[in-house]
């Protein structure tokens, strides 16, 4: 079941238009920057379920018009989008389904310019030369809603932790604003 919320601040000020499943309305979790500091600054957002619908793309339309709707009316809404945009459920990779030509294509075309190494192996030539490096660093991540500092070094750490690397990677190098509720930066670390 698909549906459509809403987020307001305690005082009844409409902030934010979501959609997805009642779980993820209720998420205070894998937000934008300006939604933390609304809550930071508000508290903990009351939060309304607008509408049910059959499919993710019912939902996306409706989140669509809403959004439209309301900044039209004087909302000063914190989404960062149109709406539309997003994914739901689990990915086609994680449960074995194969990606359809459509899906591959539309996935080449977002890809244009990434540099992950997404699919791709690293030569022998390059494996050696990171083995061989020196230099190693620590992430440090800032809780966005409580400023409390967290300090990791190496990948088994990130994991650990319950962040994934890629996407502090992303984070330290600006490509990402944050990873689960942190901002990172990338520190030279030495033993």
């Amino acid at each position: 079941m698909f549906c459509t919320y809403a987020h307001y601040t305690p005082q009844g000020r409409l902030f934010y238009i979501g959609k997805g499943s009642e779980k993820r309305a209720k998420a205070l979790k894998s937000r934008n920057k300006y939604w933390h500091r609304v809550v930071q600054k508000h508290g903990k957002p009351d939060i309304q379920i607008l509408a049910h619908w059959g499919t993710n793309e019912e939902a996306c339309s409706h989140e669509m018009l809403l959004i439209e709707c309301f900044k039209e009316l004087g909302h000063e809404l914190v989404n960062m989008t149109a709406g539309g945009e997003g994914t739901y459920g689990i990915a086609p990779w994680n449960k074995g389904v194969p990606w359809s030509d459509e899906v591959k294509a539309k996935q080449g075309l977002k890809n244009i310019g990434n540099k992950h190494w997404v699919g791709r192996k690293h030569t022998a030539e390059t494996i050696a030369k990171q083995k061989q490096s020196k230099t190693k660093f620590k992430f440090v991540g800032i809780n966005i809603i409580t400023g409390n500092e967290i300090v990791i070094v190496g990948k088994q750490a990130m994991r650990e932790s319950g962040f994934t690397s890629t996407h502090i990677y992303r984070c330290a190098d600006g490509k990402s604003e944050a990873h689960k509720g942190y901002t990172w930066t990338k520190e030279t670390w030495s033993k």
